[in-house]
């Protein structure tokens, strides 16, 4: 159909699932933009078995697959390198929103970019479990990730958070920024992805805007994700 908007496919970053865009989904269907969100295996409890980065970029492949247009991949913080990865050479992937994201190049993960530049409130909240599996403290989930939100939005999160292992220090076999348009969005006010290191790696992108939010966009000011990726989805 002519002028019909690109659809959007949404990638959450690590502990997060598919939950953290329920304030974005309904803004965008009252748009009249179709939304798709991944479930990353690094981030599901019952997978049962080692999850990678890999896993993670082939379930958004497989979401991509089943589109019958190319689309506008979003990905936050860890789920930048998923959509790195995930949509490089893909015909369906048209345009990538590195939403307060990771953005490697060759040789770099989630964790060599963020220990470059490490935030200390990230690193005091984080757990390391016997099994390999790491989580967040409970009560680090509001001063690290919605620090910008209600006490409400924050225990909402924080009932949702999940676990994760494995994915953050893989390197991505390939690099969809270098083919695709992109732009990045730095938010000011993160405590998770220091914005000096945003800013730094953002210089990859095709275009950057910047916001004064915390890390978590999506739940304090979901109309400022659903109005860029209007204006992207038709551009």
């Amino acid at each position: 159909m002519s002028g019909q908007p690109s659809p959007v496919v949404l990638v959450h970053g690590a502990w997060h699932g598919p939950w953290c865009w329920e304030r974005v989904a309904p803004l965008l269907d009252r748009r009249g933009i179709e939304a798709h969100s991944v479930s990353l295996p690094t981030c599901d409890p019952q997978a049962g078995r080692v999850t990678t980065l890999h896993d993670d970029a082939a379930e958004l492949r497989r979401t991509l697959d089943a589109l019958d247009r190319p689309a506008v991949v979003l990905g936050h913080s860890y789920g930048g390198v998923v959509i790195t990865e995930g949509a490089a050479g893909h015909p369906n992937a048209r345009h990538l929103v590195y939403l307060t994201a990771f953005m490697p190049d060759e040789g770099e993960s989630a964790l060599t970019l963020s220990l470059s530049d490490p935030s200390p409130a990230l690193l005091a909240g984080l757990v390391n479990h016997d099994d390999g599996r790491s989580s967040m403290q409970p009560d680090a989930v509001g001063p690290v990730f919605y620090n910008d939100c209600d006490d409400a939005t924050v225990q909402w999160a924080a009932g949702h958070l999940r676990s994760m292992l494995g994915g953050t220090a893989d390197t991505p076999q390939a690099i969809a920024w270098r083919g695709i348009p992109s732009t990045f969005v730095v938010c000011t006010r993160d405590r998770a992805i220091l914005p000096s290191l945003q800013r730094r790696i953002a210089q990859r992108a095709s275009s950057v805007v910047e916001w004064d939010t915390s890390h978590s966009p999506f739940a304090s000011r979901p109309e400022l994700v659903a109005e860029l990726l209007e204006q992207v989805c038709q551009g």
